[in-house]
């Protein structure tokens, strides 16, 4: 049987259109000052309200295809070790789960 990674969102963000799946594409580090504020608020509300903020200097922003075709992103803390961790994952799919 095929084991999914796992990726986890507080909420069921609009970005993620009922997806279930999503295929790691790319991975971008960039400082927290860098974002453009219209990324922040695609990656950070739900239905125009702040559900999530971004409290680290710097970050990852992880690309994936969903199982809709549909792109999305998730904003995450960087890490070395989570970098390590998601690089090894590229073009491989992560199960998406909703909640704690």
């Amino acid at each position: 049987m095929f084991k999914y990674q796992i990726l986890k969102f507080s909420h069921n963000y609009d970005k993620l259109h009922g997806q279930t799946v999503g295929k790691l594409f790319s991975i971008v580090t960039i400082e927290k000052d860098k974002l453009d504020p219209e990324l922040v608020k695609y990656d950070t509300q739900l239905n125009g309200k702040v559900v999530y903020n971004l409290t680290d200097k710097k970050l990852m922003i992880l690309f994936f295809i969903g199982n809709k075709g549909i792109p999305f992103t998730t904003i995450r803390a960087h890490t070395q070790m989570k970098f390590v961790y998601y690089k090894q994952f590229y073009g491989h799919n992560f199960k998406i789960k909703i909640g704690k």
